[in-house]
């Protein structure tokens, strides 16, 4: 699609990284009949290897990169999650695992917020190599006494023994779009023709459970598009067979059910971020895009006994 003359012009290099995981998207598209759900389409976008946006190379965060979060802005908010972790620690074996710690800097918060016996070890499962290598890095500079205890894994351990956190990772799995317009049900997906990646939707014939859920979306005689989360909820429900003993704590962005299914937000909750401009088009410069970032549905049934949420 044509780029907005305001944004930021991509390097070359850039240019050509998307023009390549580009080339992997119709490659997928032609070996499925020219048609893939938009989720296995956001996992490319993001996860992609070596082009994908939080698999490849790019600046992810700062001000040359396309968003800031919390962590980075102060530290008050390592501190108050730290002292709460203070509590919970003791009655597990003393282990933090962090999934997608960004800069590394909530991660050098905690730390430096709590006593050295409190943490038996601090485990970073992050994908990114590149974020990895700057999370190692920044641990390295600041908290040179805790680096034995920071260990990076790129899977998931067999089982878990302690408190589990995650800032703003929910919201960047991918997820489902469908489309609702009365009795027609359509799930959303990719196609891809001369001018570029278009939406295009197929009938529904999902089972009774995901039509459950798709009847709270509003009927507005209109169609009405938004997002179900099942690898949310798969990726959950893992950890929590995961945990032995301990507690997840997520911090994200969500909405309650009035909210999150309102009959204006019609268009559900996608966004992105491309050098801190808000992009709505989930097909802007795939890879170079946070595309698409999403509200969390606090209304849907996620095993809220594993959590706590913030």
């Amino acid at each position: 699609m044509s780029q907005t003359p305001a944004l930021p012009q991509p390097s070359s290099a850039a240019l050509a990284s998307s023009e390549c995981l580009l080339r992997e998207i119709a490659t997928a598209l032609d070996l499925h009949q020219g048609w893939l759900p938009f989720s296995q389409y956001m996992d490319m976008a993001l996860y992609q290897p070596q082009w994908g946006y939080y698999s490849g190379g790019t600046q992810k965060f700062g001000l040359g990169g396309d968003f800031v979060t919390a962590p980075t802005l102060t530290p008050l908010f390592g501190q108050a999650l730290a002292r709460q972790l203070l509590s919970l620690l003791p009655q597990t074996a003393g282990v933090i695992y962090e999934f997608g710690a960004g800069t590394g800097d909530l991660a050098a918060t905690i730390l430096s917020s709590l006593p050295p016996e409190a943490v038996h070890q601090y485990c970073i499962i992050e994908i990114s190599a590149e974020l990895a290598l700057r999370q190692k890095e920044r641990i390295a500079t600041l908290l040179p006494q805790w680096a034995d205890k920071v260990v990076h894994l790129n899977r998931l351990p067999e089982s878990m023994d302690g408190i589990v956190i995650g800032n703003e990772v929910l919201d960047a799995m991918p997820v489902e779009i469908y489309e609702r317009m009365g009795e027609q049900v359509h799930r959303m997906g990719v196609t891809l023709n001369n001018t570029g990646l278009q939406w295009q939707g197929q009938p529904e014939t999902a089972a009774p459970a995901v039509f459950e859920v798709l009847n709270t979306f509003p009927d507005t005689g209109a169609a009405y598009r938004s997002e179900l989360h099942p690898r949310q909820y798969a990726f959950v429900s893992t950890l929590a067979q995961k945990l032995t003993r301990g507690a997840m704590i997520w911090i994200d962005y969500g909405f309650d059910a009035a909210q999150y299914y309102h009959p204006q937000r019609n268009e559900g909750t996608l966004i992105g971020h491309y050098h801190h401009h808000s992009i709505h088009d989930p097909f802007f410069l795939p890879g170079l895009l946070t595309s698409p970032h999403t509200l969390i549905s606090l209304a849907s049934p996620m095993p809220a006994w594993t959590m706590v949420w913030i």
